[in-house]
């Protein structure tokens, strides 16, 4: 019997054709599917890349509601400034009451407003800034004069004493009004209002400041809430806003109850 021989160049050859099918056969698939790149911009079939980010929705440079991506709807912006606004005024009143020296249960009310706002208040500064909308809507205390927002906290120091004996946001704030809200009047008309009733209310001591204040606190809880059920709630159109705004709501009717509470314990 004769050994088979098997010629080496031919063997070489099959090889060779074999690995060449399975490169285009692996090109092809490829070329089929979208790709991204790490730093998740998306690439082309043709190895070329795009700057533009690859949303959820799988178009480039827009988002989930249409607006392009990094920006929030107008009415969402406007939401979430005035939400900002109410929690920059209840941290600033809480921070005027506990220099007041108020006792007992106005004190623990003082102090909760001045937490759960100061929390709310982070959370609306980050649901900004997560869309770059942030840039002259207050969200750096100093840069507006509102020092008290933040800065008010236990957990971030002492907001300083301000003209009128209070440790709020004070005349430094009221200057800074227009540049804050970027001339939007009624944005502006509630900075003001909430000034204004800040110094009526510093001009008074002991259990008249403390019955005042009180009564102030239901009713700017109770005009909070309308206008989170009325405007803002019913107007957002991003998810997250709308999220956003119901848990500020359930906050709010939570302090509205409990100042609603205490004023009828000291009638």
């Amino acid at each position: 019997m004769k050994a088979s021989i098997t010629n080496p160049a031919i063997t070489l050859l099959a090889a060779t054709l074999a690995l060449g099918l399975a490169a285009c056969n692996n090109d092809n698939r490829a070329d089929d599917a979208p790709r991204t790149t790490a730093g998740g911009t998306a690439a082309t079939t043709d190895g070329m890349t795009t700057d533009e980010p690859v949303t959820a929705t799988g178009t480039p440079g827009m988002g989930t509601d249409g607006t392009a991506a990094g920006q929030h709807a107008e009415g969402d912006r406007k939401a979430l400034m005035a939400v900002e606004e109410v929690d920059r005024h209840e941290i600033a009143a809480a921070e005027d009451a506990l220099a007041k020296n108020v006792e007992g249960d106005v004190r623990r009310y003082a102090e909760t407003l001045r937490d759960d706002h100061t929390r709310n208040l982070d959370a609306t500064r980050r649901l900004m800034g997560a869309a770059g909308g942030n840039a002259g809507m207050g969200a750096n205390p100093g840069a507006t004069g509102a020092g008290s927002m933040g800065a008010g906290t236990g957990a971030a120091g002492a907001a300083p004493t301000g003209a009128a004996g209070t440790t709020g946001a004070g005349a430094a704030a009221a200057g800074a009004t227009h540049g804050m809200h970027g001339g939007d009047a009624e944005l502006t008309a509630m900075r003001e209002k909430h000034e204004a009733e800040r110094q009526r209310l510093s001009a008074l001591e002991g259990q008249a400041f403390a019955t005042a204040w009180v009564q102030a606190m239901v009713t700017g809880h109770e005009e909070a809430l309308a206008k989170l059920d009325n405007e803002l709630i019913p107007g957002a159109s991003d998810e997250a806003v709308a999220r956003h705004l119901r848990d500020t709501r359930t906050s709010i009717a939570g302090h509205l109850e409990t100042a609603r509470t205490l004023q009828a314990n000291n009638r």
